[in-house]
Order: structure tokens, then sequence, then C-alpha cells
């Protein structure tokens, strides 16, 4: 029922009609959070570092969305570690908002990054972690979606970043 779920959304995601308008990312970001904590169950003591992050211009459902497969992910691959920790920053660059999310979970090798933006592509066995291989590649159609880029930096064993960029309102 959950891959049915998801591969309706995603698809859906391409004929969803967008409502643009400035999101209070603070406020989208801390939210998403702790429903990802709560929906993952994570007993652990996180180490959240969460900055002031500028406000979006885009759709606040596909934004949300979006977050919460990036956010769910970083949580999801750094959970097994002994301290696990969850770093979100944002800034302003001329023409576009610039957001990192970054952890210190599992890492992979980036010779099989162009997979991750895949639908059904997971670099892990499914026993090891949940997940259908639908999240990034729903997180690329969002960003794409608002006209931005999304990119990933990774190591194994020393974590990953996400790198999202968001066109500004044009004036």
């Amino acid at each position: 029922n959950r891959l049915i779920e998801d591969l309706v959304t995603f698809y859906r995601l391409t004929e969803k009609q967008m409502s643009m308008g400035e999101v209070p990312m603070n406020d989208l970001v801390q939210t998403v959070t702790q429903e990802q904590l709560r929906m993952q169950q994570i007993s652990k003591n996180v180490q959240l570092k969460i900055e002031p992050l500028p406000a979006a211009y885009g759709d606040f459902y596909l934004l949300r969305l979006l977050f919460s497969h990036l956010i769910g992910n970083a949580l999801k691959f750094s959970k097994q570690e002994e301290q696990p920790q969850l770093e979100i920053q944002g800034t302003t660059k001329p023409g576009e908002t610039v957001y990192v999310i970054r952890d210190n979970g599992i890492g992979f090798d980036m010779q099989y990054a162009n997979k991750l933006f895949q639908v059904f592509q997971k670099l892990q066995k499914n026993d090891e972690f949940e997940g259908n291989g639908i999240g990034l590649a729903a997180a690329k159609k969002i960003v794409e979606k608002h006209g931005g880029q999304i990119s990933i930096d990774s190591k194994p064993g020393n974590g990953t970043a996400v790198t999202v960029s968001l066109p500004v309102k044009a004036a």
C-alpha cells in the first residue's frame, strides 16, 4: 500500500498546479523535523543544528514534501550512528535561495550518485533500510518544478549533504 501511495504522489507531482508564495522555512523545517523524528521512532538523542533559514518562494505543499523526503532520509541513514547528527542551513544568494541538509550517516560512493534521483533506485539492501526508492526522485521533480537544482555530496561512512537551490521571486 505504501508503495502504491508513493507512486501516485510521485506521478501527481507533474500535474499539480503550483500555488506560489513566500514559505516560512524556519517553521516548515521545524515541523517536518519533529514529524520525522516521531515517524521514525528515533529514540537516540539526535544532535539537531537548524540555523535560521531564509524564506523560500514556492508551493508550500511541494516544499513541505521535499523537505520531508530530505530530512527523513538524513535521519534514516544516520540513526544507526552512536550520535546521529542533522544540520540544516540556508543562505540567500543573487537570484537563488540555497538550503543544505547534512547528516553524519552511512554515506555512499559518489560513483553511484546518478542513480539516486531515479525511481526505485536504492544503494542499500532492502532489509537494511526502509524505503522504496521514490523519495529522492520525487525531491528532484519538486525542485525542478520550481526551476531549481538539487545536488548531493557523500562519502561512505562520512555522511551526506544535499543542496537545494531555488530561484527567488522575480521582481
